[in-house]
C-alpha cells in the first residue's frame, strides 16, 4: 500500500502487505476500493479480509487484523468508514457462500468493538425468511462504504444478493439481503431496514449506500435516503432514529421484472416468466449487471439532480442448477448467465447493420473480457476504458434478437461463434 503527498503526488509512504498464497485462486475483484482516515492513521483493506492500519507519515503499520476468514471465500476491497470514533468494514463474498456483516474496530488497537450480521441467525428479527440452515450461506454481502448521519448516530449499508442466486433453494423474503440497514453507531444495534426486493433471483447486489439528502416531497422537505438501485428503480425512502420509511420509487432503466410497487410498503410484486427458477431460465431486464452496478451516483445540489451510472437496456438470460455448498467455492446455483448487449450498439453502415458488443466495463474489465475470450478461445487484452466487438446483422423475422444469430467479423471470430448475448426490446 503506498502512500503519496496529494500536492505533489509523490511517494511518501509505504506500508507493505503480503497475500497467502491461497488467496491467488482466481476470486474476482483483487482491488482496493479506497481507505479511510483518523487522527494519525490510514485505514484500508486486503483481499485476505484484513485492516491495515499504518501511520500516515512513515508508513510504519501500526495494527492489523482480521475480520474474517479468507479461506472461507470473504474477501475485503472497500475503503473503510470511520464514524463515531469507529472503523467501519464489511466483507464480499456473497457468490460464495459467505453471511454479511459489518464490524467495528477501535481505531487505536484494531480491537473488534462490534459485529452485526445481516443475515439473521435463528431467534433474530428476519430469521424466519430464511428456511433450516440456509442463513448460515445466505450471502447479503456489504462491499461498499456506507453513509453516516452523526445527528442520528446511525450508519446506513447496502446489502448485496441472497445466495445461491436463485430464490428457489431458499423460500422466503431472505432479509435482509438486498437492502439497506441502519446500524447504531455505538453498539452496531439494527434499527431499521428496507428490502428493495425479497427472495432475489436476479443478482442485484443493492449494495450502494444510499445518499443522504434533504430532499423536497409533496409540501415538505424529507430527510431521505435516496437510491439508484441495482434492480433499476430509483427509491426515496425517509429515515428517522427508529426506521426506515419507504416515500416513493420509479425505474430509471428499462425494467421487465417488476409488475408493481405497493404504494405504503414499497414491496415490488414480479412477472414470473421474468423470473429463473429451477425449471425454467428466464430473461430479464435490467441484466445481472443491473441498472447500474458498484460506480455511485452523485447528487448536485446546485442543480437538485442525481447523476446517475447506468446501464440502460441490458438484460441477461439465467439458467439455474443446482449447488451444494462447499465452503471456499462458488457457490450461485447457476449454470449460465450470458453476458449483455448495448442497446444503442445497432448501427448501419452503407447500408448494412452490425451491432457492437461492449466488453471492457471500467472496473472489472479484465473479468469481463475473460468472458468473451473464454467463448473465442483467445486472450485479449482490454484497457479499462472499454471497447466493442462487432457483429453483422442477420435478420430473425421479428423474434427476439440473440447474437447468436449475428455473424462474428473480425480475426477475433472463429468460424460460426458467437456468445449468447440478449437485446431489450426496442433495441432494433
Amino acid at each position: 500500500m503506498k502512500l503519496g503527498q496529494p500536492a505533489a503526488g509523490n511517494q511518501v509512504a509505504d506500508a507493505p502487505t503480503s497475500f497467502p498464497p491461497e488467496t491467488e485462486d482466481g476470486r474476482p475483484h483483487r482491488t482496493n476500493r479506497g481507505v479511510g482516515l483518523y487522527g494519525s492513521k490510514v485505514f484500508f483493506t486486503t483481499h485476505e479480509a484484513v485492516v491495515v492500519a499504518p501511520d500516515a507519515v512513515s508508513g510504519k503499520v501500526v495494527w492489523k487484523r482480521a475480520v474474517a476468514d479468507y479461506r472461507a471465500a470473504d474477501y475485503t476491497t472497500m475503503a473503510p468508514l470511520v464514524a463515531s470514533g469507529k472503523v467501519m468494514v464489511g466483507a464480499s463474498g456473497g457468490e460464495w457462500g459467505v453471511r454479511g456483516f459489518v464490524a467495528a474496530l477501535d481505531p487505536d488497537t484494531g480491537e473488534e468493538l462490534w459485529r452485526s450480521h445481516t443475515i439473521p441467525e435463528p431467534g433474530q428479527t428476519g430469521s424466519a425468511t430464511w428456511p433450516a440452515e440456509t442463513w448460515r450461506t445466505g450471502g447479503g454481502a456489504v462491499w461498499i462504504t456506507g453513509s453516516d448521519d452523526p445527528e442520528l448516530n446511525l450508519t446506513y449499508w447496502g446489502t448485496g444478493n441472497p445466495g445461491p442466486w436463485i430464490g428457489d433453494q431458499r423460500q422466503g423474503d431472505n432479509l435482509y439481503a438486498n437492502s439497506v440497514v441502519a446500524f447504531d453507531a455505538d453498539s452496531g444495534a439494527l434499527k431499521g431496514y428496507h428490502q428493495y426486493h425479497h427472495h432475489g433471483s436476479w443478482d442485484w447486489d443493492e449494495v450502494s449506500a444510499p445518499m443522504l439528502i434533504d430532499a423536497p416531497h409533496g409540501d415538505r422537505t424529507i430527510p431521505a435516503l435516496i437510491h439508484p438501485g441495482r434492480n433499476g428503480y430509483f427509491w426515496m425512502l425517509e429515515r428517522s432514529a427508529d426506521s426506515i420509511r419507504f416515500v416513493d420509487a420509479w425505474p430509471y432503466v428499462y425494467q421487465d421484472v417488476f409488475t408493481g410497487i405497493d404504494r405504503i410498503t414499497g414491496r415490488p410484486e414480479y412477472d414470473p416468466g421474468r423470473t429463473p427458477t429451477m425449471e425454467s431460465p428466464a430473461t430479464f431486464c435490467p441484466s445481472i449487471s443491473g441498472g447500474r452496478n458498484w460506480p455511485p451516483a452523485a447528487y448536485s445540489p446546485k442543480t437538485g439532480y442525481v447523476y446517475i451510472p447506468a446501464n440502460e437496456n441490458f438484460c441477461s438470460r439465467v439458467t439455474a442448477r443446482e449447488e451444494e455448498y462447499q465452503p471456499g467455492q462458488l457457490f450461485v446455483g447457476v449454470d449460465r448467465w450470458p453476458r449483455v448487449l448495448v442497446r444503442d450498439g445497432a448501427y448501419a453502415v452503407d447500408g448494412t447493420q452490425y451491432i457492437a458488443v461492449q466488453s471492457g466495463w471500467g472496473g472489472d474489465a479484465d473479468y469481463l473480457q475473460w468472458v468473451l475470450d473464454e467463448h473465442f478461445g483467445e486472450e485479449t487484452s482490454i484497457p479499462a476504458g472499454g471497447a466493442s466487438r462487432s457483429f453483422r446483422w442477420v435478420p430473425n423475422r421479428g423474434r427476439r434478437t440473440t447474437v447468436k444469430e449475428a455473424e462474428c467479423l473480425g480475426p477475433c471470430c472463429a468460424e460460426g461463434s458467437a456468445p449468447d448475448f440478449h437485446f431489450a426490446p426496442g433495441s432494433r
